[in-house]
């Protein structure tokens, strides 16, 4: 294995010389790497989220034909409608719009199913059906103590089985989990079989977008030609020498305003590497901390091989809820929004490194992001320097594949993988290569606030020594390493993990 030195003498040299930026004022850089999480933070991945539901599964009444008793049916929904009165809106100011919200009526104790269960207890069973919903998203404004447990299911059968929900006690209830199809079962498991669970959702989100394919459920919202993905992108599994860079760029979901929303975000690495879940994004989709709760950030939204097939969104790994901790709009700054999320990422994810330094007029620029919340794509361009987009923003200019509405928010990478910026919007698109988009300058973000949380002193000089038992050979490796620790985990099984030595 190959042993890091470092030449402090370079690395000093690095960062004591001034870097003029374009403006022509000498400033100070700051810097952090990218790093993979550290073993002992993994969130879920595929297989820990196939095991959990599969054991769920043993428990709910999945394959239990549904009776007409207990559906609350809300009718069909007139886009046409939605579309007269905003609800359904062209403008991308606030991400891209893939839901609407609808009220649920009729949600009494009256409709709850009664099954038996095991070791005495009961399931209780309802289901919400939207006609014509891609998916749908409960927004429960109760939910029962935490002797019971709840779940959601969707036509996907086990592949779809969300839970057992955490009841936060928020005043002004959660936002579930978003499942597949026009059905949305909700089963609670308890001690009672006379009293209807303390349970009722009183808003769904239905979604009429499919991320999937290029066409929507409503052929009226087909006609707007808004929600249709366009035809240029590149898969970002082409190019693996974006392999660990992609993983810390997640594809987003939330709701605001009365709908559902898609952006693009992305995970950032300290200066100080704690591996706190630092979340960048576009403040035009997330603004405050009541939508930031309501985020899904789904990782490894991605297809398995170049230009395969991309996988259901529900089994992708995702962390649920965020907390808004900064940000500045584009009419004051740079359209940034700086968040923490409330989970971990999944094993094999990078918090990614950024910088706030310049780039030249010209210079090569990449964006991954999520064009039309689809699956995972890249982007290659150069930097186009031009006074009309103001001095705190990047102008781009692509030449290989573009961006779009779900886009937005999307980190910019330079030649050095180190984020540059955050998408805020332009007119560049598939059809019209001669279009630009603008990015928020990460430089100027840091002066708005990122300097408050991911600066801080580098690790201490004094660090952890890493050690391991070499099960072949009957000898200890070490190192210093905590990147090179989590490889050999990762990669060597031969090595046993002893902790820290010293």
């Amino acid at each position: 294995m190959q042993r890091l030195k470092i030449s402090w003498f370079l690395v000093s040299i690095l960062f004591l010389m001034p870097v003029v930026p374009q403006w022509g004022i000498a400033e100070e850089i700051f810097e952090s790497p990218s790093a993979m999480a550290p073993a002992q933070k993994n969130g879920h991945d595929e297989s820990s989220m196939k095991f959990l539901r599969e054991k769920a599964a043993l428990k709910l009444n999945l394959k239990t034909p549904r009776a007409s008793s207990e559906v609350i049916s809300l009718g069909p929904v007139d886009y046409e409608k939605q579309i007269q009165e905003g609800r359904i809106s062209k403008s991308r100011s606030k991400g891209l719009q893939i839901g609407i919200h609808r009220t649920v009526e009729g949600f009494e104790d009256s409709k709850w199913r009664v099954f038996k269960g095991a070791q005495d207890r009961y399931n209780w069973r309802i289901v919400i059906h939207s006609p014509g919903a891609v998916s749908m998203r409960p927004h429960f404004a109760k939910l029962p103590n935490d002797k019971s447990e709840v779940y959601v299911y969707g036509v996907e059968g086990v592949d779809s089985i969300e839970g057992p929900i955490a009841n936060t006690n928020s005043p002004d209830g959660i936002w579930g989990p978003a499942i597949s199809g026009e059905y949305l079962y909700i089963e609670v498991i308890q001690d009672s079989a006379d009293i209807a669970p303390n349970l009722k959702v009183d808003i769904i989100s239905h979604d009429f977008r499919n991320t999937l394919s290029e066409g929507i459920i409503a052929p009226q919202l087909l006609k707007t030609g808004l929600f249709k993905e366009d035809t240029c992108y590149r898969d970002v599994n082409c190019y693996s020498d974006w392999n660990n860079t992609k993983t810390g760029v997640a594809r987003m979901r939330y709701e605001k305003d009365g709908g559902a929303y898609v952006c693009t975000g992305a995970l950032l690495n300290d200066q100080a590497q704690t591996f706190r879940n630092w979340f960048l994004t576009a403040h035009h989709c997330i603004s405050n901390n009541a939508v930031a709760n309501t985020l899904i950030s789904y990782f490894n939204y991605r297809t398995n091989t170049c230009n395969g097939t991309p996988p259901s969104i529900s089994s992708v790994p995702k962390v649920n809820g965020a907390t808004y901790i900064t940000g500045a709009s584009a009419d004051d700054a740079n359209d940034f929004a700086f968040l923490e999320l409330s989970g971990n990422p999944p094993a094999g994810t990078y918090y990614l490194g950024w910088t706030t330094s310049s780039i030249s007029s010209g210079a090569n620029v990449t964006g991954i992001h999520h064009p039309d919340g689809s699956y995972q794509r890249i982007s290659f361009g150069n930097e186009n320097s031009s006074s009309s987009v103001g001095t705190n923003w990047w102008r781009v200019v692509w030449h290989t594949s573009s961006t779009e509405g779900g886009s937005s928010g999307s980190p910019l990478f330079n030649s050095s993988r180190q984020i540059i910026g955050q998408l805020q919007g332009g007119t560049a698109s598939c059809s019209d290569m001669s279009g630009f988009d603008r990015y928020g300058k990460f430089g100027v973000s840091w002066n708005l606030g990122l300097s408050n949380y991911l600066g801080g002193s580098a690790p201490s000089t004094r660090s952890p020594v890493y050690r391991f038992f070499n099960t072949q050979t009957g000898t200890h490796f070490y190192t210093i390493s905590s990147t090179e620790r989590d490889h050999v985990i990762n990669t060597y099984p031969q090595f046993r993990y002893e902790n820290e030595a010293f």
